[in-house]
């Protein structure tokens, strides 16, 4: 894997924006920019995580926002983070958390049906967007919910 050199939200932007503009780091949001790179999200229970995810974002009726996510792992810290890895102050850990299982194929964004049309503007907001549970492919090529498939959570600490 590639060392990154910049802040992580400027990364993304990038590598997500269709329109080239340039981009400022975030400066003291993102564990790049806070300097604990080594340290990231720290040991997740993958049960509890798996839990989570299944209540507050595949049940039914649930169509969350990425902010709505990030917000029940911040009440729900002390269950899904190893007792010494909870993060107690900045919550750079479940941020970065929310990215790596969104990497590795286990949460999706996607934009509503309702707000396509705001696709490459400056007008689509968090409101635009929808977390869910994708399905993938196991190494029998079966297809099942990703978070159900081992290779998915490789890389991840989970403990």
């Amino acid at each position: 894997m590639s060392r990154i050199e910049t802040c992580y939200h400027t990364f993304i932007e990038t590598y997500f924006e269709l329109e080239e503009r340039p981009k400022v780091d975030c400066e003291r949001f993102c564990s790049k920019c806070l300097g604990e790179v080594a340290d990231f999200t720290g040991r997740v229970g993958k049960d509890q995580l798996v839990s989570f995810l299944s209540t507050n974002v595949l049940a039914p009726g649930k169509c969350p926002k990425p902010s709505d996510v990030i917000k029940a792992m911040k009440e729900e810290k002390e269950r899904l983070f190893h007792p010494e890895d909870v993060p107690n102050h900045l919550m750079f850990q479940i941020h970065a958390l929310c990215l790596q299982l969104v990497a590795k194929g286990i949460l999706a964004v996607s934009v509503k049906e309702a707000s396509k049309e705001k696709i490459g503007t400056n007008k689509l907001t968090d409101k635009d967007l929808v977390i869910s549970l994708p399905n993938g492919v196991n190494s029998r090529d079966i297809t099942l919910p990703s978070y159900t498939i081992p290779e998915y959570w490789s890389g991840l600490t989970a403990f």
